[in-house]
């Protein structure tokens, strides 16, 4: 497992990917794979959000 500190929000890291590199290996491919986006906690806490809701 990675141990790496995300510094800035999701939402910053959401916007720092490189989506023209995205879209390109979603033309060739078909699916895309980024960098790091949330943490293991705010998967968690995701993750419970959405159990809460169903």
């Amino acid at each position: 497992m990675r141990a790496r500190v995300l510094a800035a929000s999701p939402w910053e890291r959401v916007r720092a990917l490189d989506w023209e590199g995205i879209g390109g290996q979603l033309e060739e491919r078909g699916f895309a794979v980024t960098e790091d986006v949330l943490d293991e906690g705010e998967c968690a806490e995701l993750a419970a959000r959405v159990a809460r809701m169903s």
